[in-house]
């Protein structure tokens, strides 16, 4: 393990490991972003350039109106709602498989892996250079390459920005040991180019900044004052990238289920820290995924984050001798904790502990190393259990269960592919003269890609598609005239966080505020007491038997045609459970 070339072995090991991502082909974002990169005609005037592959919506209303009258989003979209990311590097990637292999999703999935086995190899590298030739360099690699989580930014194309800004951070971190240790300027100038490689892959290359922090507070060889002052390229790199971000009019709004603007909601963000951290260090320390807060109750989040908060301190107690004899784990231990804050701003999901993981992998490669000694367990019975019990809690999670994990997840990133096909498998296909009418969906954003999706393969499209109701929770349809129906879910609209998406809680739609769109009007007409609509009236422009709607609603994992009831009619449908 302390070979020189066994960063070769890992990167090896890692990508046996994920070879079933071969296999996984387009799902979710991918879907819309083949649409963009390829520059399909239909649907070109909501169309962006090829370099806005990760531009969603771009928060003006006049686009986001017209993308909700086609169907492209659900109709309560706050018009003002902006998901856009700068990450030309990674749309750069993405360009050369659609130029190169534009029907082969399989040679895609062959660069991602590609760039996945760099990253690894530059975090054994790392690991090595901070830590020496040792066995704890060797473990805290190995750890870090078959971690579960690094599964889906290697098996979802769309995710690929995640890998690119793991390996380039990296990098950066190490090329700046390089020169404070060995006196190499040249790497010194090369450390904030690589830097700002990385935040043009994607924001996530803020983590890395977090590490050079702690370096130089932990293991620059000046003092910490001379070591923060050698970090001003980074910071004008951080400054030019964030400016340059918000001036093309990139950033988040209006959907804080997935993102918090930082530098545009600083309270809420802070806030967000809060909440979130400890989902981090859950999904971190326990492999437990992070992402099922997306589908839980508020107070199944909040057991969730007392979980996290116990775990941690567990981990950070039994942690505690060690963190005060190195300065090396100081520096893993506090680099992990400052990259937990940036990534705050983000909902928690496993997929990104990139940096996080970085630095818990660094300590636990310490402790697992540390624990060959005999030394190691020269303390009160009562250590020596806790620590025990830790080791081998963490040797069975992070060395049986995470390859495990890291292989299936590769392979399935999304759970069963059966229910992401079901999405896209309609009963019948659609008309261009008719309008295709959802009346539940167990995952409305995904009408963007499933119209996307149509477009690019010259698959039939409707005229415009619509959906009346999430389907996480069973719905009650109630005929009220020939060309209306009221629709109350047993929650409320939008009762969970992954069927909220891109409705504003800043600007919540009102009772007896009406949505007009070309084949109906939409009238709220009770809401809950969080302020989500409890009960919405549409109306029709013909009436529900006519021949230009076209009806489907979602039942027993599938889509199905749908039979509006007669006047004075009802019908109920079941929730659709978890999604994945």
């Amino acid at each position: 393990m302390r070979h020189r070339y066994f960063a070769l072995f890992v990167a090896a090991t890692g990508v046996l490991l994920t070879l079933g991502s071969l296999r996984v082909g387009w799902c979710l974002d991918d879907y819309y972003q083949r649409w963009i990169i390829s520059g399909s005609p239909v649907y070109s005037e909501v169309g962006r350039k090829p370099i806005d592959a990760f531009c969603f919506v771009d928060g003006d209303p006049h686009r986001n109106r017209r993308m909700i009258e086609i169907g492209l989003l659900p109709w309560w979209i706050d018009p003002h709602c902006k998901v856009a990311f700068w990450r030309p590097i990674t749309v750069l990637t993405h360009m050369l498989d659609y130029r190169l292999w534009p029907g082969r999703p399989s040679l895609m999935h062959a660069q991602s892996i590609f760039w996945f086995a760099l990253w690894v190899v530059s975090a054994c590298l790392l690991y090595r250079r901070i830590m020496r030739a040792t066995l704890a360099a060797a473990l805290a690699g190995l750890l870090y390459a078959i971690g579960h989580s690094r599964a889906i930014p290697v098996a979802f194309l769309a995710n690929r920005n995640a890998v690119l800004a793991g390996l380039f951070g990296i990098l950066a971190i190490y090329a700046h040991d390089q020169w404070r240790r060995n006196r190499r300027r040249a790497l010194g100038i090369l450390s904030p180019i690589l830097l700002a490689l990385s935040l043009l892959s994607a924001e996530t290359g803020i983590g890395a900044a977090a590490y050079l922090l702690a370096y130089a507070l932990t293991l620059d060889p000046g003092r910490w004052r001379r070591g923060l002052l050698r970090l001003w390229p980074h910071l004008l790199v951080i400054i030019a990238w964030r400016v340059a971000w918000s001036a093309q009019g990139y950033g988040v709004n209006g959907i804080e289920e997935l993102y918090t603007d930082p530098g545009a909601h600083p309270l809420r963000f802070a806030q967000m820290v809060l909440e979130r951290a400890p989902l981090y260090m859950l999904g971190q320390w326990t492999g437990i995924p992070a992402e099922i807060n997306l589908v839980l109750s508020g107070r199944g989040v909040a057991a969730m984050c007392w979980g996290g908060v116990m775990v941690a301190a567990i981990v950070g107690l039994v942690l505690l001798p060690l963190l005060r004899r190195s300065r090396v784990a100081r520096f893993w231990g506090l680099g992990m904790l400052l990259a937990t804050i940036p990534m705050c701003s983000a909902t928690p999901m496993n997929r990104h502990l990139v940096f996080i993981g970085l630095g818990a992998m660094g300590l636990l490669g310490q402790f697992f190393a540390a624990a060959l000694h005999p030394r190691f367990w020269r303390r009160p019975l009562a250590w020596r259990a806790s620590r025990a019990v830790l080791i081998g809690l963490m040797v069975c999670i992070h060395l049986v269960l995470a390859p495990i994990g890291l292989a299936l997840i590769a392979r399935y990133p999304f759970g069963r592919s059966e229910f992401l096909a079901s999405c896209h498998a309609l009963p019948s296909e659609p008309e261009r003269g008719r309008d295709l009418i959802f009346v539940n969906h167990p995952l409305p954003m995904e009408i963007l890609h499933l119209l996307t999706t149509r477009a690019v393969d010259h698959e039939p499209l409707p005229r415009s598609a619509q959906i009346l109701a999430p389907a996480s929770t069973a719905v009650l349809i109630l005929r009220t005239d020939d060309h209306s129906l009221l629709v109350r879910p047993d929650s409320g609209f939008f009762s969970m966080p992954v069927s909220r998406l891109g409705y504003s809680r800043e600007h919540p739609l009102t009772p007896g505020q009406t949505i007009s769109l070309p084949s109906m009007r939409i009238t709220i007409v009770e809401m809950t007491r969080d302020a989500r609509p409890a009960a919405v009236l549409f109306e029709f422009n013909v009436p529900l038997e006519d021949a230009s709607l076209q009806w489907i609603c979602w039942e027993s994992g599938r889509f199905r045609e749908f039979r509006p009831p007669a006047v004075g009619g009802a019908v109920r449908l079941p929730a659709s459970g978890l999604p994945f």
